[in-house]
């Protein structure tokens, strides 16, 4: 026994098929966890409140994760980072806006809060 299926249903059932499968692929990022490391309790039954910050917060010799943007605040919960805006003005007398998180002085990196980074003096050489 042989079954036709007109070409007008085959069509509309291939169209189906392909926006379910748009609609899941624009769907899963959305779902996909977090890429954070677990926390340093995790598997062990240390509560996290006892493990403290990480070492190189406490001593730069040390190995772990370090804080790279020190001159603003970061909220995770708003995916936003608030900088200090600083206004400048160029020779014609207009306005420009502009924000700092790095510097070649360490006593300003230590005022303002920003990273030192000896070399970003090799930023201007060809």
């Amino acid at each position: 026994m042989t079954f036709a299926i007109p070409r007008r249903q085959l069509t509309r059932g291939a169209a189906i098929l392909g926006a379910l499968a748009l609609a899941a692929a624009t769907m899963m990022p959305a779902l996909a966890q977090d890429p954070l490391p677990p926390p340093s309790s995790t598997g062990t039954n240390i509560p996290l409140t006892y493990q403290g910050p990480p070492p190189s917060e406490v001593d730069k010799n040390l190995v772990g994760p370090v804080k790279l943007l020190r001159a603003g605040t970061v909220d995770e919960a708003a995916f936003t980072v608030t900088l200090p805006l600083y206004r400048g003005e160029l020779s014609n007398g207009k306005n420009v806006w502009y924000i700092l998180t790095d510097t070649t002085d360490e006593r300003n990196a230590e005022a303002l809060g920003l990273n030192f980074s000896a070399k970003l003096n090799y930023a201007a050489i060809g």
